[in-house]
């Protein structure tokens, strides 16, 4: 029972030993003591109890003595083994603890220093570029900053002063528009008012009563987005794709339109000029002439043009015909 108790614990001991401990064993196992002892063991295993001679008490003695001084000085050897395991396992975990305290430190100076970073190379330069866009959404003269930068943010600013050459442009032309006597209006492509000039709506303001005959719901301040159809009710919208020149009559006034679509570089349309030019008096004077000329033809001298209302050039005309 003894034998077989000793052989499981062996065994157990051997399936759960880490390596050093098993080689400590077998170094125990290695002394001549301890294979008396296994010899004997061997002998009572294999006999099962029956006789196998008569084992004396001195060489039994003998035999242990020999067995616990090899387990002492296993014991030493595992004591210095443990010994130089742990200050390895200290040594490696002070490493490493080490090694995780400068990492938190680089950390938490990188983490301190990163909103200053991002502040100088990142968010002062937009700030300065949303102000300078703020300025020229006013119309005011900027000077864009940032424009040497090799980065994103100076490909920003190079962008937002092309958008500004553009603006600047756009203001050009507006205000030529807005200085000159032609009444003008901008078609978008979808073929809606989308600018007037000065001159523009002074015609739409001394002739709203003319334009209100053709559009009840006309009013000359509310222009802008209407569509053309509605002002010009007799040219079809597909008669913008290309330039023209006719009379249109509004009401009892009479008015040459010039039409010019608005082209890209690249041919796409971008919107339609239109100038308008009030022909009315003229048409009213021809009709007049005519009227005098063929009162003249069949001998009546007494006609006149009547010259209330003319001044100018027609003026002129109608005293030099009187």
């Amino acid at each position: 029972v003894l034998v077989t108790e000793q052989n499981d614990l062996f065994s157990s001991f051997l399936k759960t030993a880490r390596p050093f401990q098993v080689k400590l064993f077998e170094e125990v196992r290695q002394s001549s003591g301890y294979k008396q002892i296994e010899k004997w063991r061997k002998a009572i295993s294999d006999q099962h109890g029956q006789n196998v001679g008569y084992i004396g008490a001195e060489n039994w003695f003998m035999g242990m003595t020999q067995v616990i001084n090899s387990i002492r000085s296993a014991e030493i050897n595992i004591k210095n083994v443990i010994h130089a395991h742990l200050e390895h396992e200290f040594e490696s975990q002070q490493y490493t603890f080490y090694a995780m305290l400068g990492v938190t430190l680089l950390f938490i100076i990188i983490s301190s220093m990163a909103p200053l970073i991002l502040r100088r190379v990142i968010t002062l330069p937009l700030e300065c570029l949303r102000s300078t866009i703020v300025q020229m959404s006013k119309g005011e003269n900027v000077q864009i900053p940032s424009l040497e930068s090799k980065d994103e943010i100076g490909d920003i600013a190079r962008a937002v002063k092309e958008i500004d050459e553009i603006g600047q442009s756009a203001v050009r032309i507006q205000i030529a528009l807005d200085s000159s006597s032609s009444p003008t209006l901008l078609l978008d492509p979808q073929m809606k008012v989308m600018y007037t000039n000065v001159a523009m709506d002074k015609l739409f303001k001394n002739a709203e009563g003319e334009f209100k005959k053709v559009m009840g719901d006309f009013e000359c301040e509310n222009t802008k987005e209407m569509p053309v159809s509605k002002i010009l009710v007799n040219i079809p919208p597909e008669e913008f794709d290309h330039s023209f020149k006719r009379e249109e009559g509004v009401g009892s006034n009479i008015y040459r339109v010039t039409s010019n679509p608005v082209l890209s570089e690249g041919g796409e349309r971008l919107g339609t000029v239109v100038e308008w030019r009030d022909v009315t008096q003229e048409r009213v004077i021809e009709q007049e002439i005519e009227h005098v000329v063929e009162a003249t033809a069949n001998g009546d001298f007494e006609t006149r043009l009547s010259t209330e209302g003319k001044r100018g050039f027609f003026l002129s005309l109608c005293n030099g015909i009187n």
